[in-house]
């Protein structure tokens, strides 16, 4: 294994991170589940003002949206996120902060332990999106965890490990502007009303 460490990149076991990719992460399938489930069924409506503004209308309080949409992608984040870590090794977010999933021997996860990994990793470290409460909680158990044991529960478990390589300086700068990007996209509209 220590050769594949240096072939691969070093063990990543910083919680902040693995934490900024997972917040990228969902914020991804939260938008895909917004734009494939709730988009098409009427729940949002985007539109553009003739000033060139755009507005997002939504048929329930926008809290309810943002619950749903989280909710929504943990689910969705199961099953894509077992696609990518068992076919490319990583995820989206991971891939550009240069990190990868693989066994403790450094080969790529099968989908089954992709999956089961995924599984573990939303409902004992994300809390399933159910509230922002339950996710710190969940976030902060994990940290325990991690403290404890060299690793998280759901790499334990899946016999898995987080690989890293250095991360670049762009590559950290695209990642906080798209975290920032998202944000703005969706908050900005409730103050320009």
């Amino acid at each position: 294994m220590t050769e594949n460490k240096e072939r691969i990149g070093a063990l990543d076991t910083s919680p902040g991170l693995r934490l900024l990719c997972r917040w990228l992460d969902t914020l991804i399938y939260a938008d895909l589940f917004a734009l494939s489930i709730l988009l098409p069924c009427g729940f949002i409506r985007f539109s553009f003002s003739d000033a060139g503004f755009y507005s997002l209308e939504f048929k329930y309080f926008h809290l309810f949206y943002l619950w749903i949409s989280l909710l929504g992608s943990s689910l969705l984040a199961v099953i894509i996120e077992s696609i990518l870590v068992s076919t490319w090794g990583t995820t989206l977010s991971k891939s550009l902060l240069s990190c990868r999933v693989r066994r403790r021997d450094g080969t790529k996860l099968g989908f089954k332990q992709a999956l089961q990994r995924s599984i573990f990793l939303q409902v004992f470290g994300m809390g399933l999106n159910i509230h922002w409460i339950v996710t710190l909680v969940k976030h902060w158990q994990a940290y325990g965890y991690l403290k404890r044991n060299g690793s998280f529960y759901w790499d334990s478990v899946s016999n898995s490990c987080v690989l890293r390589e250095k991360i670049g300086t762009l590559r950290l700068i695209v990642t906080l502007s798209l975290l920032l990007g998202h944000v703005v996209f969706i908050f900005l509209p409730q103050f320009t009303q």
